[in-house]
C-alpha cells in the first residue's frame, strides 16, 4: 500500500488482513491469531478515524503467532 493512498485506505487494508487472519488461521494458533487479528483490526479502525489504537491482546498471544509464522511461513 502506498502512503499516498491515505489513512482510510490503509485502515481498510488492515481490516481486510485481520478478517483473513481470523478465517485462515491454523488450528495450532487459532485463538492467539484471533487475538492478534483484533489488534490489527483495531489499528485499522484507528487509522480510518484518525485516533490511536488500543492494545487489547495479551503479549503472549502476539508472541505465539509471531513465532509460529516465523517457523512455518518461509519468506518468498
Amino acid at each position: 500500500m502506498k502512503a499516498s493512498a491515505g489513512a482510510a485506505a490503509a485502515g481498510a487494508a488492515y481490516q481486510t488482513v485481520a478478517a483473513e487472519m481470523r478465517k485462515y488461521a491454523p488450528a495450532a494458533i487459532k485463538v492467539e491469531a484471533v487475538s492478534y487479528a483484533n489488534v490489527i483490526d483495531d489499528a485499522g479502525t484507528a487509522l480510518k478515524s484518525g485516533t490511536m489504537p488500543t492494545l487489547a491482546a495479551k503479549s503472549t498471544d502476539l508472541e505465539k503467532v509471531t513465532v509460529w509464522v516465523s517457523k512455518n511461513c518461509p519468506v518468498k
